[in-house]
């Protein structure tokens, strides 16, 4: 929903949170991406009811496909 830049804050937050590095992120980032919907329209009704009407069907597609790009990359370069 934020764009790729968000991925690090949150992870980061996470870590601290957690008090422990994150294992398997690449991994765990694929699952992630491929666990949305195939057709991003669905989340925009609420998404817009949220405030957030910048957002449409084929942005969110872009950045899910961004985000599920770079975990793939990083998950063959072998960050595991």
């Amino acid at each position: 929903m934020y764009g790729p830049p968000a991925a690090e804050p949150v992870l980061e937050g996470w870590q601290r949170t957690a008090c422990r590095r994150a294992e398997q992120v690449a991994y765990w980032d694929v699952v992630a991406a491929l666990g949305t919907l195939a057709d991003m329209a669905f989340c925009v009704p609420a998404l817009h009811d949220q405030g957030r009407t910048d957002l449409d069907a084929g942005l969110l597609g872009q950045r899910r496909d961004a985000f599920l790009g770079t975990a793939l990359g990083r998950l063959d370069a072998g960050d595991r």
